[in-house]
């Protein structure tokens, strides 16, 4: 199933905690309308009620995820979803309740229909990439940037939702009781094989349409990237590159893996880390 509309479609992703904020309050700055409610992070909140319940996911068919982004588009396109659909989607027993504020659905029932339909228009949260290829098949004019930090800093992040939601697709099975030690050699793992199929996948399935970007780079680099971000989404706007630029700075967490032991991950491991450039 394809959309019936040819709106220009952006997605911002990631794995969680790769810096995917700035790109996306930079597209905000740039006047592409990413949705709303967000949270701090700048996550399309309705997205992540949609498409991050595992459980839900775990038994949907195809129809039940079309469904769905019908609903989104809709709801991103005129600013409004009947109050039917949303009545549908509050009480189903979501698993990830805490993932997104009370508020939500009273924001949503609040909206008004916009007078003309957005026909350019997107989102960031960094569990896209899980759905690339549904996205990719649904939107017929779909853009997809995938945001990439230093792999051995992930390692050590705090942030392993998407280890603990996603890793079994990728044959990785964390559990709470794990290790600090052996939760870092996961998360890597993770890391190595997201990576590497969001690449694969990009290129594939996006010809033209994929983008991939390093933190490390956007943040020394900013004019340089941001320059080829305005490129790829074909920017018609009046913000010149230096404005939408100023936001990107490293953050102190930059290089954390250095007060870290690297002899617990494998050659295998390192190497993977290195072919992506760090």
């Amino acid at each position: 199933m394809k959309s019936a509309y040819s709106d220009s479609v952006i997605a911002i992703g990631a794995l969680g905690g790769s810096g995917t904020r700035a790109v996306a309050q930079m597209m905000i700055n740039a006047g592409v309308y990413m949705g709303e409610p967000l949270n701090f992070a700048n996550d399309n909140l309705f997205f992540t009620c949609l498409f991050k319940d595992k459980t839900w996911w775990k038994n949907a068919s195809s129809q039940d995820f079309e469904n769905r982004l019908v609903d989104f588009e809709t709801y991103m396109r005129t600013g409004k979803l009947s109050a039917k659909k949303l009545e549908q989607y509050e009480h189903i027993p979501w698993d990830i309740k805490n993932e997104y504020p009370p508020h939500l659905f009273p924001k949503l029932r609040e909206a008004k229909k916009l007078s003309k339909p957005r026909n350019t228009w997107g989102w960031k949260e960094p569990n896209t990439h899980i759905f690339l290829e549904q996205f990719a098949t649904f939107f017929p004019n779909f853009r997809y940037i995938h945001v990439v930090r230093n792999g051995l800093d992930m390692a050590f992040s705090k942030n392993k939702k998407q280890l603990f939601n996603w890793g079994h697709r990728y044959g990785i099975e964390a559990s709470a009781s794990d290790s600090a030690e052996t939760l870092a050699q996961k998360q890597l793992d993770y890391w190595i094989k997201s990576t590497e199929d969001v690449v694969v996948k990009g290129n594939k399935l996006l010809p033209g349409n994929f983008l991939l970007i390093k933190y490390e780079e956007i943040c020394q680099n900013p004019e340089v990237e941001v320059a080829r971000i305005l490129d790829f989404i074909d920017y018609k706007g009046t913000k010149t590159v230096a404005e939408l630029s100023k936001i990107f700075s490293l953050s102190s967490e930059h290089g954390r893996h250095r007060r870290y032991d690297l002899d617990i991950f494998s050659k295998e491991q390192l190497e993977a880390v290195k072919k992506r450039g760090y």
